[in-house]
């Protein structure tokens, strides 16, 4: 399965530390994937698209 992350069109301006709380949440959830065997590359993409495609998830069905 390939998951796409994208940039929603107005993203919330949010403070610093939440910022960092979130990233550390979806770099925990990532590992913990990885962990599972669920999770096989994952990283940013730069976005040809023009779609706000942030990064990308390669998993297992």
């Amino acid at each position: 399965m390939v998951v796409l992350l994208v940039r929603p069109p107005n993203p919330p301006d949010l403070p610093k530390d939440e910022l960092e709380r979130l990233q550390e949440g979806h770099m925990s959830n990532m590992r913990a994937l990885a962990g599972e065997g669920k999770l096989l590359k994952a990283g940013p993409m730069e976005d040809f698209s023009g779609r706000n495609v942030r990064g990308i998830f390669i998993l297992t069905t």
